[in-house]
């Protein structure tokens, strides 16, 4: 299908952490699943007071289900993000897109920007990236990007709600967690991202995290 250039668009792909997290999951489901379960367990050479059994029961449904989970995210193909003339686009969870998927016009619009969430993982820092959407006060609620519907009692309108990225993950403001999606999922090409953006609506301010990289 032919995309014009005035429309960004980006899918679920084989992007490269995609493919390193589906290798990665397969090789250590294979090796799991070689490892004698009577084996006694260690963690750096020190024993732990269980066998090996607990670390597969633990490990292959995390490797296994987590690679076949992104390989089947890769192979939709389905929409991540679109910018268009009429607005974006933020594409939801594979496993529940049409209940996830957001569409926001350009009225609701007064800024975009895209940012990363840090954390510590031992002495590494683990660094997520995001497209996230400044709305106008009073601006619908957005579906939340989870597996998890969001319950019924809440209220239709409140821009600052909290969805995904947590309060606990970021400090980013809730207005801009709860129009955020991560771009893991497929190729971002940030120059074409807000070139489109800046085309369609010239007015809204755009913020770019200095770490946020050209292309993913």
């Amino acid at each position: 299908m032919h995309i014009s250039e005035e429309v960004y668009e980006a899918r679920y792909g084989w992007s490269r952490r995609a493919v390193t997290t589906v290798v990665y999951g397969l090789l250590f489901t294979v090796a799991l699943a070689l490892i004698d379960p009577g084996a006694p367990a260690s963690l750096g050479g020190v024993p732990l007071p269980f066998p090996m059994l607990v670390v597969q029961l633990v490990g292959l449904p995390l490797f296994g289900l987590g690679g076949l989970l992104t390989a089947y995210n890769a192979s939709t193909r389905k929409v991540t993000l679109r910018v268009d003339a009429a607005g974006v686009l933020l594409g939801g969870h594979p496993l529940r897109y049409a209940a996830t998927t957001a569409f926001v016009p350009w009225s609701e619009i007064s800024g975009v920007e895209l940012w990363i969430h840090r954390s510590k993982a031992g002495v590494r820092t683990v660094t997520v990236p995001y497209v996230g959407i400044h709305r106008l006060p009073g601006s619908p609620r957005l579906p939340r990007h989870s597996l998890v519907p969001r319950r019924r009692a809440a209220a239709d309108t409140d821009a600052s709600a909290t969805t995904e990225p947590s309060v606990a993950l970021t400090a980013m403001a809730a207005e801009l967690r709860s129009a955020s999606r991560t771009v893991n999922g497929g190729p971002l090409d940030t120059e074409r991202l807000l070139a489109a953006v800046r085309r369609h609506a010239p007015w809204v301010t755009i913020v770019v995290d200095p770490e946020f990289a050209a292309k993913r």
